[in-house]
């Protein structure tokens, strides 16, 4: 009778197991911490959490029509689209880099976006899973900040230059 039993208490603890494990993936994905999707082979837009629908702009069903090809800055897509196929061939099983993204209403976004893919036994990828997270704002500030040393840099050598002239004058 025991060895009856316990296979199937086996099957019911590891079954358990896994819904515990499903459980916190799906917590953690919903926390919105970080804008999450999963992504097929094809580019196709699986599931994503409601962080990344508000920094796209999209509500989850309209997202889950496009591609994440459709949502890139087409000057982004190229750099992307190589580390995308690099994956896909085996070479890489992740990478990160920093991309701009089309909002819904036409605005850019900046973002650092981590893709890692998970692939089955054979090695063919099941899925992908990407982190991003808008870095829009601090783009911004770099900006802002470049072009205030910009004019630092300007106004200091106007005052040099007066100096200058003020020396030959005296």
């Amino acid at each position: 009778l025991a060895a009856r039993l316990w296979p199937r208490l086996e099957r019911a603890r590891a079954e358990a197991e896994l819904r515990k494990s499903e459980e916190r993936f799906r917590h953690f994905f919903e926390l919105g911490l970080i804008g999450m999707a999963i992504t097929s082979p094809t580019k196709g837009i699986l599931e994503v959490n409601d962080q990344i629908c508000t920094i796209l702009g999209y509500g989850r069903g309209e997202l889950l029509q496009k591609t994440w090809a459709e949502l890139t800055h087409p000057e982004d897509l190229a750099a992307d689209a190589a580390q995308f196929s690099h994956a896909m061939a085996g070479e890489i099983d992740a990478y990160t880099l920093e991309k701009r993204w089309i909002r819904k209403d036409g605005a850019v976004i900046y973002s650092t976006i981590s893709v890692s893919c998970l692939r089955r036994a054979d090695g063919s990828i099941d899925y992908f899973v990407a982190l991003l997270e808008d870095i829009t704002a601090r783009k911004a500030a770099e900006a802002e900040r470049g072009r205030l040393l910009e004019a630092e840099r300007a106004a200091r050598q106007e005052a040099e230059a007066a100096n200058r002239a003020k020396d030959r004058f005296l």
